[in-house]
């Protein structure tokens, strides 16, 4: 026996000191915890999580889940194209705006989950039109002071919303097939994307309901953004800036320095995301439909993920890429 032992001391019973410790496993996480986790990802690995991640296990399934829920349906909207005008203008308004147009979108934000945990709901109350405005470049104009031409004549915008929304969330069998880029859509990430017809919709005159069964909707979400995102990143990896170690070394400099500004990656930016769409709608023809949806911007984040996905794009192979924050 060691000198130092002393047979008559108590082996202490507390098992943080005597039991091994053991590795953090997955399931041994708080729910909240893999939760917070999985929504952490960067965009590029979330999407893809949808179809990982809920294979994994029961539990892991759960988690994504509730990520999906935490993370896309607070920024998600049910929107519905109308058509059949040709302008619109502001009347008795002191700012005054017309503008030609061809289509119109009534939007319906998400609400909440369906108590069995099966349907997305999308709810939109009709609110006092005097506080409903219409944006427009010189600033927001109320509702109630924009007309719409439809045959050569000038009808309130108010009037005919109802009956907008209600010929187009019409299921009936005799519905007239319209062109897929005046089909309900969904809006997220800036973006419009198409949408099978598993959607049910009312229009009543408290307002606007549209339910359908949201893991579906989720997956056709994101199937259509990770091929979106796989066609951003095959431009934006053409872009000068993601190519420019192939210059002359003499104009290296100053390119870097214009390729750099903000005004101008946004510009390359913009100009690839409009290139996208139209390689997407050509390829997905009739069965998808994808739509650049302007839906506006913030200065000090344009476009939020997708401008951060794209600018990682292009700075991914570049010897300057450790300056950018993505």
């Amino acid at each position: 026996m060691s000198q130092n032992a002393n047979p008559d001391h108590e082996v202490s019973a507390d098992p943080v000191k005597h039991e091994p410790i053991k590795k953090a496993e997955w399931e041994t996480l708080p729910f909240e915890l893999q939760v917070m986790i999985i929504e952490s990802l960067e965009h590029q690995d979330f999407r893809n999580a949808w179809f990982t991640c809920r294979l994994v296990s029961r539990r892991f399934k759960e988690a994504t889940e509730q990520a999906f829920k935490t993370r896309i349906f607070t920024k998600i909207e049910f929107a519905v194209p109308v058509s059949g005008f040709d302008a619109i203008k502001s009347v008795g308004h002191p700012l005054q705006y017309f503008a030609n147009l061809k289509t119109y979108v009534l939007w319906i934000p998400f609400s909440n989950i369906s108590p069995d945990n099966t349907q997305a709901i999308f709810k939109h109350k009709k609110p006092d039109k005097s506080g409903v405005v219409f944006a427009t470049p010189q600033g927001g104009i109320p509702v109630r002071c924009l007309r719409i031409r439809v045959g050569g004549k000038f009808l309130h915008m108010d009037a005919l919303d109802r009956f907008w929304m209600e010929k187009t969330l019409d299921r009936s069998a005799n519905r007239v097939e319209t062109e897929i880029d005046k089909q309900p859509c969904l809006l997220h990430s800036v973006l419009r994307f198409g949408l099978p017809k598993i959607y049910t919709g009312h229009e009543r005159r408290t307002g606007s309901r549209v339910t359908m069964p949201w893991r579906l909707m989720m997956t056709c979400l994101m199937i259509q953004e990770r091929q979106f995102a796989e066609e951003l990143k095959r431009l934006a990896s053409q872009d000068l800036e993601a190519t420019r170690w192939h210059m002359d070394p003499q104009v290296e400099q100053g390119m870097r320095i214009a390729l750099r500004s903000e005004a101008v990656r946004f510009e390359r930016y913009a100009t690839c995301v409009t290139t996208v769409i139209k390689n997407m709608k050509r390829k997905n023809n009739k069965e998808k439909g994808y739509y650049y949806g302007w839906g506006g911007y913030l200065q000090d984040e344009p476009f939020c993920i997708w401008f951060k996905e794209w600018l990682c794009i292009i700075l991914s192979n570049s010897r300057y890429a450790r300056l950018s924050n993505c």
